[in-house]
């Protein structure tokens, strides 16, 4: 196994370079991150999360390569315990990354149990509006939750108002 490299950013010692650069590109998009917050027992597991995003209220696990199923277990286990998302980011950082899976938590209403189910093919997104960053299946800004109902774009809306109030001579 490779040893991760210690990373020191933003007056965080960072555990590996990989949550480092994570960090950089949350700190780029202004999205507001908490480092290992907390520790926490679940059901007699120890875990550590790597990143709580409180705007998205999301945790975000860092790792270098495909994660096993004890660390997928210990992910599921923190979103239905603490009843928010938990996404698994592995492998390098570039403008294609895909969350193969986001751990969301779901509610069954007739049954009464708390239970979490999985998304795949989550991708960061935002809302051409109000800059409300999240990610989101398939990059589909509608699925942001934000109140910008139509997601377009100021151009667009000026465009809209421009028709709108042109006057037109009578002849």
């Amino acid at each position: 196994m490779i040893k991760a490299i210690e990373t020191i950013y933003n007056n965080y010692r960072f555990r590996s370079r990989l949550e480092a650069r994570w960090a950089v590109f949350f700190d780029t998009l202004g999205i507001r991150y908490v480092y290992e917050k907390e520790g926490y027992e679940l059901e007699g597991i120890w875990y550590l999360p790597d990143f709580w995003l409180p705007a998205q209220e999301m945790w975000v696990e860092i790792k270098g390569d495909k994660p096993t199923e004890k660390e997928v277990e210990k992910a599921l286990l923190l979103c239905m315990l603490s009843k928010k998302r938990v996404a698994i980011a592995w492998g390098s950082i570039d403008t294609n990354f895909i969350f193969n899976e986001v751990y969301v938590p779901f509610h069954y209403a007739e049954e009464d149990i708390d239970s979490c189910t999985i998304e795949e093919e989550q991708v960061w997104a935002e809302c051409p509006i109000c800059h409300k960053v999240d990610i989101v299946h398939g990059g589909f800004i509608r699925n942001l939750g934000c109140d910008c109902s139509t997601h377009q774009t100021p151009r667009i809306v000026d465009a809209f108002k421009a028709a709108r109030q042109a006057r037109f001579e009578h002849r």
